[in-house]
C-alpha cells in the first residue's frame, strides 16, 4: 500500500475558511478548489500533479449545517417579522414559522424549511390549497408548498429569499383572489 503523501492541513482550512465567507469569485465559484480522489485523499487544487482529473470530485466549499442554523436564526432575528420562532414539526422537520400581513390585510402564517437542498414554504393558513386546481395558476402545491420558480425544486437557496418570495407571492394570491384574476400578477408568462 502506498503512503499517502503529507497534506497541508492549515491550507485547507484557510481555504474553506475563505470560501465559506465569499472571498472566491462568488458562488459557485470558489476562490480555490479542494478535490478528493476515490480513496478520499484531499488534493488542493493547484496541487493535482499527475492525478487524473476525470476521478477526482470538488468538495463543496459552502458550511456544514451548524453554520447554517446560525446564519438562518440571524436572518430570522434581523429580516424576518418578530413573531418568527423555529420550530419542530411532529415529523422531525426544524423550519421557521412566521405571519405577516399583506397589502390587502390578509394575513398569511407560513412554515419555511430548508429540504436538503434547499428553502421550501408551506402556507399553513390560511387555507387556500383549494382556490385553483391547476399548480400553475396559483403556483401553490397541493400540499401547501408554494412554487417559487423553476429550477431549485422550486424552492430558494437561502431563508432570506424564501421569506422574501413568500411575502411576494401571497400578495400576488391575494390579488388573484380579491381582484378576481385567472393568472398569477407577478410572472409574466401565465
Amino acid at each position: 500500500m502506498n503512503p499517502r503523501p503529507p497534506i497541508d492541513l492549515n491550507a485547507i482550512v484557510q481555504t474553506v475558511h475563505a470560501n465559506q465567507r465569499g472571498e472566491g469569485r462568488g458562488w459557485p465559484q470558489p476562490a480555490d478548489t479542494i478535490h478528493m480522489d476515490r480513496n478520499g485523499l484531499l488534493i488542493q487544487g493547484k496541487n493535482l500533479g499527475s492525478t487524473h482529473p476525470e476521478t477526482l470530485l470538488i468538495v463543496q466549499p459552502d458550511v456544514f449545517h451548524a453554520g447554517w442554523e446560525e446564519a438562518e436564526r440571524r436572518i430570522a432575528q434581523t429580516k424576518m417579522p418578530t413573531n418568527t420562532r423555529m420550530v419542530v414539526t411532529h415529523e422531525g422537520i426544524r423550519g421557521w414559522l412566521y405571519s405577516f400581513q399583506t397589502e390587502f390585510l390578509d394575513t398569511y402564517k407560513m412554515f419555511s424549511y430548508f429540504d436538503g437542498s434547499f428553502y421550501q414554504v408551506l402556507v399553513i393558513e390560511p387555507f387556500v390549497e383549494h382556490k385553483f386546481r391547476n399548480p400553475h395558476t396559483g403556483h401553490l402545491y397541493g400540499d401547501g408548498r408554494i412554487c417559487m420558480g423553476m429550477g431549485m425544486n422550486s424552492g430558494r437557496r437561502t431563508l432570506a429569499e424564501a421569506y422574501a418570495k413568500s411575502v411576494l407571492w401571497a400578495t400576488g394570491f391575494s390579488a388573484m383572489i380579491y381582484g378576481n384574476l385567472d393568472r398569477f400578477p407577478f410572472n409574466h408568462n401565465d
